[in-house]
């Protein structure tokens, strides 16, 4: 599980040092952690999911410009 988050400002999440994930459209505004470890960044396209390894799992699209 993750201990720490900073924000690079190159659309990157970075988590105790490692980048665990890229942004692709946009950049990552906000995250947040279910239950099951997965990690929920919202983007400029809606949420991204990601497995605790760094694996996009699916994204939730919303139907607008920059939902975060």
């Amino acid at each position: 599980m993750p201990t720490a988050t900073r924000w690079t400002g190159r659309a990157r999440l970075v988590i105790c040092g490692d980048t665990l994930a890229e942004c692709d459209f946009g950049r990552f505004d906000g995250i947040r952690l279910d239950g099951a470890g997965r990690v929920w960044a919202a983007a400029w396209d809606g949420l991204h999911c990601f497995h605790p390894d760094g694996n996009l799992l699916g994204k939730l699209l919303l139907p607008t410009g920059s939902p975060a």
